[in-house]
């Protein structure tokens, strides 16, 4: 006897643009840090920032 079921969601096409956006402002704002650093030669701070943008968003 089954007891469970596998199914595939498939995301609507407003979602995949929501995400699509999402990720480009998350790029956007991670390559405008960078750049800061950069600018400011914070070579180690880089390396931190780099560290806590592995972290999942809140």
């Amino acid at each position: 006897m089954q007891l469970s079921e596998t199914i595939k969601l498939h995301m609507t096409k407003e979602q995949k643009d929501y995400i699509t956006l999402t990720m480009n402002e998350y790029i956007k704002t991670v390559n405008s840090l960078v750049s800061v650093a950069l600018m400011l030669n914070l070579s180690a701070d880089i390396q931190l920032l780099m560290y806590l943008l592995t972290f999942p968003l809140l």
